[in-house]
């Protein structure tokens, strides 16, 4: 029977979710997929001891670059799991090189994800601006109940990708500092 398991936010806390990724993968369920609500779907397999690694890139699925993006971390012990857009998730057996093992190119993963980060704020910002003028104009009660819920939400994620954000920004500016 599949699980899903309610991720701590990639952007967030990223060893948490790792740590959640390998224990699943220790009691018989491997990770292969997640969703827009932040679930992590797991499937029963036989336990395995495994990490995991995430990559945050500008190279989309359907780009004609990404077969040749997997194979370069296929050719060093990484398998290809899954995407959430342009996040790509990745397994390997214990012991495996990681896949950043210098900061410089950690720091290029953050700033990626910064870079995306920024692009959802701006989307989240215009749902937000939207209906709130929607709820200024409307008369009818109900979508004025709607709109606001909708309101609130487009500012809530916007508030929280801004601090996804700044968080990123600043391990970013740490791993260059530590590579200087």
């Amino acid at each position: 029977m599949n699980k899903y398991k309610f991720g701590y936010g990639y952007a967030f806390l990223e060893k948490k979710d790792i740590e959640l990724f390998e224990k699943m993968a220790l009691k018989g369920y491997m990770l292969v997929g997640a969703n827009v609500f932040g679930f992590y779907k797991f499937i029963p397999s036989k336990p395995e001891e495994v990490s995991f690694s995430v990559d945050f890139t500008n190279i989309n699925r359907k780009d004609d670059e990404f077969e040749y993006y997997i194979e370069i971390f296929k050719s060093s012990g990484w398998n290809y799991i899954f995407s959430a857009n342009k996040i790509h998730f990745f397994k390997a057996p214990k012991g495996t090189t990681p896949i950043y093992t210098d900061k410089s190119s950690e720091s290029v993963k953050y700033m990626n994800m910064v870079r995306t980060l920024i692009l959802y704020t701006v989307i989240s910002l215009i749902v937000f601006i939207t209906f709130r003028i929607f709820t200024k104009i409307t008369t009818i009660r109900v979508f004025k109940i709607v709109f606001s819920a909708i309101t609130g939400i487009g500012l809530g994620l916007a508030i929280a990708m801004v601090i996804c954000i700044i968080i990123n920004f600043v391990h970013a500016l740490k791993l260059k500092k530590r590579n200087f």
